[in-house]
């Protein structure tokens, strides 16, 4: 209800600017008009480069009071950055985690991949340039995220742009969607997204809080350990989908992919997810312990680290369920051969459920009752 009374006072907001601009002319027209007044003396006699010519209403040069949307469009936009500004933090992340994930109301699918990106990134900036100030340790850590979140949306662009199987996918998932309802239905699981995405970027307010001098020495070279973790976690997810998609876009979408980081590791990006949400996760723990609640009050302590450990562990479920799936669905395809079977002899699966196979029809990342995981995220890239 907040977000809503806060959206609806910007829009009003705005709304009043408008109003204000259409009887306040730009600065501009009013210096004109002064230095016409002086040459000419009166309004009357001045020259017609001087006056202002209302246009007749109607077309794409409609005006109201003298004003068109078009003028008033941009002072609009420019006015935003001021607005949000003055928001409270609490406010402005709850902004960047929800808005996001409103994606999932245009199509499903991108509820969890743009929104996933996108929500990241954003929200890890704002608490950057709210809390982060002269603490390197924090900042690192708040790269991290926007590294990942910014790198996601890159290749996720990337990948619908050239690859005819994820708009099958992404149409198949939004058939489905529709076939349940109205938009209005997918409520429930845009809120739930959102919640995630505050959880995994939740750290970051503890983290933020906690500095050299106020945790011990081990303490903060093991923070420094885990930030560093979680980098190296992004990094080699991100050189997984390069590595599959440089392969697959050479040799073809049905290739099965064994070279690079695959010949030790089968599924890096859901194996270097895992391990940086995990040690993302872990800095908020350590980070409150060492500091001693990071001068937070008990109830925002309790909060953010239930988010973050909720967020964790929420995502890495997803994932370590989505590497068994893909190891079932890989079986199914390529366990007849002899370069499947070498492979699987000589290579890691990495993190995955230890559940028989009977379970898979629970776990199994491509089909849930709200969206289909990504059948996409292995065949070229990383997605929830």
């Amino acid at each position: 209800m907040r977000i809503f009374l806060l959206l609806t006072s910007l829009v009003l907001g705005l709304l009043q600017a408008r109003q204000s601009a259409a009887f306040a002319p730009p600065a501009s027209l009013r210096s004109s008009s002064i230095a016409a007044e002086k040459q000419f003396g009166s309004p009357a006699l001045k020259p017609p480069s001087a006056r202002v010519h209302k246009v007749p209403h109607g077309g794409s040069q409609n005006r109201q009071n003298g004003v068109t949307t078009l003028q008033v469009l941009p002072a609009a936009v420019a006015a935003l950055p001021s607005a949000l500004a003055v928001l409270p933090l609490s406010q402005k992340i709850c902004l960047s985690c929800l808005l996001p994930s409103c994606l999932g109301f245009w199509k499903t699918e991108y509820g969890v991949s743009y929104a996933y990106g996108s929500a990241t990134a954003l929200t890890s900036f704002v608490i950057y340039k709210e809390l982060i100030k002269g603490n390197s340790l924090a900042a690192m850590h708040a790269g991290s995220l926007f590294f990942y979140g910014v790198r996601l949306c890159a290749f996720l662009a990337y990948r619908q742009l050239t690859s005819r199987r994820i708009k099958e996918i992404q149409q198949r998932i939004e058939e489905k969607a529709q076939s349940r309802g109205g938009r209005m239905k997918r409520a429930p699981f845009v809120l739930s997204v959102a919640a995630l995405y505050f959880g995994l970027c939740a750290p970051l307010l503890i983290s933020s809080r906690v500095t050299a001098s106020n945790i011990p020495a081990w303490t903060a070279k093991l923070l420094k350990g885990l930030v560093a973790t979680t980098w190296g976690g992004f990094i080699f997810a991100a050189l997984g989908d390069l590595n599959k998609t440089l392969v697959k876009t050479i040799k073809g979408e049905d290739h099965l992919v064994t070279g690079g980081l695959f010949s030790f590791c089968r599924h890096p990006n859901y194996t270097g997810e895992i391990v940086a949400w995990t040690a993302n996760g872990l800095i908020a723990v350590i980070a409150a312990a060492a500091s001693q609640g990071a001068g937070l009050s008990g109830p925002k302590l309790v909060g953010y680290l239930l988010a973050s450990v909720m967020g964790a562990f929420g995502l890495d479920f997803v994932l370590v369920g989505a590497t068994k799936g893909l190891e079932k669905k890989q079986r199914e395809a390529y366990g007849g051969t002899e370069e499947y079977k070498k492979w699987v002899g000589s290579s890691w699966c990495g993190f995955e459920l230890p559940w028989s196979d009977a379970a898979d029809e629970i776990v199994d990342p491509h089909v849930t009752p709200e969206i289909e995981f990504v059948d996409s995220s292995e065949e070229t890239g990383s997605g929830i």
